[in-house]
């Protein structure tokens, strides 16, 4: 340290005071080089001594934060004190974040990029508001975070650029229910749980609590027609038939399907996959009605009976 007299230390003391005072002082290139010099020539811990740091919470203190005051020329010591913890708890945090001197040089520090989100200070007792954001780096992050197959990794990242474009980066739990409810009113019901699905995964994986609306789920109601009844053919045992001579039914059975196109809708059981089937006997069975319409507008089909009867014939001979 330099022999500066007591006159010559009041001067640099009141300057450091002055630059500091001002809002954002940090990054001034120019304010905040003349204070560094101004605490090398005044001691190594003057910064900490002429301009003590705030009150910080040491739960919410970053690496980021840490590297900036560092940058800054506070010493370990000021950081710590201000954090409110022992020597022994910030010791171990360092230790756990590889911010030693066997990690990190004082040197190295000083080289530094530092980020604009570390000059925010996480203060004690400041009333944070949470701001929960989706980027494209984020979304990578995410992916990568999950052992998915290829064709799953890219749905994800679809799904999640296109919620990232509507809300634009920010989201609110407002933004949340506006999209999902228009979503649900411009696509097809099986595109709506599966956006709904990737979306809750990303909210529960940045710790956005989030809960869909009742009414998000509704669909509006369609006015549906009369289902026609389709009959099966019946089939006849007897290859040299004559002419009938009496009919009678001996079995009659009937089932509400849904058809889409030309195919009819059947559930796997153990995979829980809706198929389709040309086979109308191999078409599922839907009730109650209401049920079966709420399909048949979901997948954009129809609903249809298929009626079997069972024929007793008797030809004479």
């Amino acid at each position: 340290m330099a022999n500066l007299t007591k006159r010559q230390k009041r001067s640099m003391f009141n300057e450091i005071n002055i630059l500091t005072d001002k809002e954002g002082w940090e990054d001034d290139i120019v304010i905040a080089t003349r204070v560094r010099a101004l605490g090398k020539l005044l001691g190594s811990d003057t910064i900490g001594g002429s301009k003590p740091l705030p009150e910080l919470d040491f739960e919410r203190l970053t690496v980021d934060n840490f590297l900036y005051l560092r940058n800054l020329e506070y010493q370990v010591g000021d950081i710590q004190k201000a954090s409110g913890v022992s020597k022994n708890a910030f010791a171990k945090w360092l230790q756990e974040n590889e911010l030693t001197r066997n990690h990190l040089s004082t040197s190295e520090i000083q080289k530094m990029f530092i980020k604009d989100s570390a000059k925010k200070l996480p203060l004690k007792g400041e009333v944070i508001e949470m701001k929960y954001t989706i980027s494209e780096e984020q979304i990578q992050q995410f992916i990568e975070k999950h052992d998915w197959k290829p064709s799953t990794k890219n749905s994800y990242v679809y799904c999640l650029r296109r919620v990232d474009k509507v809300v634009a980066g920010e989201i609110t739990e407002q933004k949340l229910d506006n999209f999902l409810r228009e979503y649900n009113e411009t696509q097809v019901r099986s595109k709506y749980l599966n956006m709904k699905s990737v979306l809750i995964k990303y909210l529960n994986w940045i710790g956005f609590e989030y809960v869909v609306k009742e009414e998000v789920n509704k669909i509006k109601p369609r006015t549906t027609k009369k289902p026609k009844e389709v009959k099966s053919p019946v089939t006849k045992n007897t290859a040299d038939l004559k002419s009938v001579k009496e009919n009678e039914f001996l079995e009659f059975s009937s089932k509400t399907c849904v058809k889409v196109g030309n195919a009819f809708i059947y559930t796997n059981k153990e995979s829980s996959e809706v198929l389709l089937t040309l086979d109308y006997k191999e078409a599922e069975d839907i009730k109650p009605a209401d049920i079966a319409n709420q399909i048949a507008h979901d997948f954009g089909g129809r609903v249809v009976c298929i009626t079997a009867k069972v024929l007793l014939e008797e030809f004479s001979q």
